[in-house]
């Protein structure tokens, strides 16, 4: 006797997983990302600096600054968008460094 779906799984599941395989490009989703720390003692307004490490469907890569809100939420302050992810990784350590200066964790 074959067995159609993986073990451990439910009979539906494996069925789900294939639709899933083939309509994953084209559904939209957000590139991976990296960050600088913020200082441990740092008391004024946070930012966040960072960029992303994959293209987008543009195929552009973007360095980014969120500030955190009072009620610990984030909002995007500033997004620019670049060719190359060494460019965009350079941006985000610029304005991280012009902010909190040498006091990186």
């Amino acid at each position: 006797m074959t067995r159609l779906e993986p073990k451990g799984k439910v009979m539906g599941q494996a069925f789900m997983d294939e639709i899933n395989k083939i309509f994953a490009p084209l559904m939209p989703r957000m590139p991976n990302y990296r960050y600088w720390t913020i200082p441990k003692d740092w008391k004024k307004t946070r930012y966040v600096f960072g960029w992303t490490t994959q293209r987008d469907r543009k195929g552009k890569f973007y360095a980014f600054k969120y500030r955190e809100l009072k009620n610990g939420d984030w909002t995007l302050i500033k997004k620019v968008a670049f060719g190359r992810r060494r460019i965009a990784k350079a941006r985000s350590s610029k304005w991280h460094d012009k902010y909190y200066g040498d006091k990186t964790t």
